[in-house]
């Protein structure tokens, strides 16, 4: 980094200084310092012949770089700032980006890399342009400068994995998984450029394809990251109306991350699916001495009691369901379902009409 800044500093010394007005040796000598690893003394004289000679803008900035290097945000950026109000040096421009970039001033730097790239197209500073719209949730513009950074150069292919997270959001899944292919042609590895692959095929029902995608990124995973990876695969499972493997990875989950209770829900849930009550009920109760605020439990709960034919149970757990899940139709529906199997066809009605009401998918089989 260093040796960047005094290769840098040293064409602009001599080609912009004006070194016949003032003797500014002591310049060079800090340099020299910069270069041989003497930030310290480098530093001292900096500040030193700054005060008696203040308007020599390149100085400025290479004490900009020293605190930059230091990680000492606040103290660089105002250094740069004199140096640009002396001379708009276009490094000074990028690396007064980059502090507030590390100060989370996400607006401040996107402009600086602005003032920047008018001097220099250069693919690495519209990436962090785009980043820093990205953190401000401007995916509008973060997808211009992303846009930007691979039309200065095609092989830019971190660019792709963000223009994959933006068209997510955008909830073009095609376009996502196109961008997330391109990162991973050239970062076969890149488990975020996975993880979002996935999840976009998933989304376009391309479930095969999604949890091929899951499972060389669980083999590049460590043991917590892989609990996640895990749990999305089981989802993938059940929707794929294969519950024994969906309760395999969620069995799999749980040994690895033991205190998120969530797996208990989802095992019960699998064990429901393949009609195994006890099992079902089993994991719903001891999920409910964990959990007891969650409503979720109340309708498959109906459910698992109708199964094993105990109607008042069914009721008292649907009853729970209309209150802590009103907005869900399937809860009026079956409400309704449960009335119709007692004989009660006049009273089942209103539940069936709130169903189709809520999700006119719904339809009324009176």
């Amino acid at each position: 980094m260093y040796k960047h800044v005094v290769f840098f500093l040293l064409l602009f010394a001599f080609e912009y200084s004006g070194f016949g007005q003032m003797d500014r040796r002591w310049y060079y000598l800090a340099l020299s310092e910069v270069q041989s690893g003497k930030i310290e003394i480098a530093q001292g004289r900096l500040k030193d012949s700054l005060l008696t000679d203040p308007g020599f803008a390149e100085a400025w900035m290479l004490l900009g770089n020293i605190y930059y290097n230091k990680a000492q945000y606040d103290t660089s950026s105002e250094m740069y700032e004199r140096s640009i109000h002396i001379k708009p040096l276009p490094e000074a421009y990028k690396y007064l980006g980059h502090c507030y970039f590390r100060m989370d001033q996400c607006l401040k730097a996107s402009a600086m890399y602005d003032k920047y790239l008018s001097y220099s197209m250069d693919g690495g500073i519209s990436n962090l342009a785009g980043i820093c719209y990205l953190r401000e949730k401007n995916y509008v513009k973060a997808k211009e400068y992303f846009v930007q950074a691979l039309l200065i150069s095609d092989t830019f292919h971190v660019a792709h994995l963000n223009l994959g997270y933006i068209q997510f959001s955008f909830e073009d899944y095609v376009s996502a998984s196109y961008h997330y292919r391109k990162r991973l042609e050239y970062e076969p590895d890149d488990k975020m450029a996975m993880n979002g692959l996935a999840k976009s095929l998933e989304k376009l029902g391309k479930l095969s394809e999604s949890l091929d995608v899951y499972r060389r990124l669980l083999q590049r995973s460590d043991s917590f990251s892989k609990a996640p990876i895990l749990s999305s695969m089981a989802r993938l499972y059940r929707n794929s109306n294969n519950p024994r493997l969906a309760l395999e990875s969620y069995i799999s989950a749980e040994n690895l991350d033991p205190e998120n209770y969530s797996y208990t829900l989802e095992k019960a849930m699998c064990y429901l699916d393949l009609s195994e009550y006890d099992e079902a009920l089993n994991y719903f109760q001891l999920y409910q001495q964990e959990r007891p605020e969650d409503g979720r439990v109340n309708l498959p709960l109906a459910r698992v009691y109708r199964y094993k034919g105990d109607k008042n149970l069914c009721k008292f757990y649907l009853d729970k369901a209309t209150v802590s899940n009103p907005e869900m139709a399937i809860v009026w529906f079956e409400m309704g379902e449960w009335h119709l199997r007692h004989g009660k066809k006049k009273d089942a009605l209103p539940f069936f009409e709130k169903a189709h009401f809520i999700d006119p998918s719904f339809v009324s089989p009176i």
